[in-house]
């Protein structure tokens, strides 16, 4: 399905519009071959039918790239050292009913200021430390003859092992 052209022309917009907002970076094959970083994982991507948009862009970081039958690399997630607060994870979905019990527990001459954000796509609101953003890398599907650009996500992607327990941790801090 990520060959189809009109999920091709949807993958050129929405990262376009993830490197407008500093998202992601785009980088020419040619040029980051010359000094490869260490982190450097391509995983592939897939475009899969969604019900609001035509496809739903997911990056397979469990992808282990064989190089020969016998001998292959890891993928992203096998070589992810877990470092993310997991009991974060646990939070998630309870924010509103501990916002109303903290609304509940003030005095009533207290004013209360609330905001509200739309985390719509939330992972891609939490950046990487600086120096992992390699590990997510793919390549922008293009049309023959163009040349071949690297995506190279500055936040954290869907399907990466530590992405949930990291989100979870930043929800929480800003519920806090």
């Amino acid at each position: 399905s990520a060959l189809q052209p009109e999920a091709m022309a949807q993958l050129q917009q929405e990262v376009s519009e993830k490197e407008n907002q500093g998202a992601v970076w785009v980088v020419l094959w040619e040029d980051l071959k010359k000094n490869l970083p260490l982190e450097l994982k391509v995983s592939p991507i897939a475009m899969i039918p969604h019900k609001s948009r035509l496809y739903r862009v997911i990056l397979d970081l469990s992808y282990k790239l064989r190089l020969t039958p016998e001998e292959g690399l890891k993928s992203v997630n096998e070589s992810t050292t877990k470092t993310a607060p997991w009991g974060a994870i646990d939070q998630l979905g309870q924010s509103l009913s501990r916002i109303i019990h903290a609304f509940a527990e003030v005095d009533d001459n207290v004013k209360v200021f609330i905001a509200k954000w739309d985390i719509k796509d939330g992972f891609w609101r939490v950046n990487y430390e600086e120096g992992e953003e390699y590990n997510c890398a793919y390549v922008l599907l293009r049309e023959d003859g163009m040349p071949v650009k690297l995506v190279i996500p500055t936040t954290l992607q869907m399907g990466w092992i530590e992405s949930p327990p990291y989100f979870g941790a930043a929800s929480e801090t800003g519920r806090d």
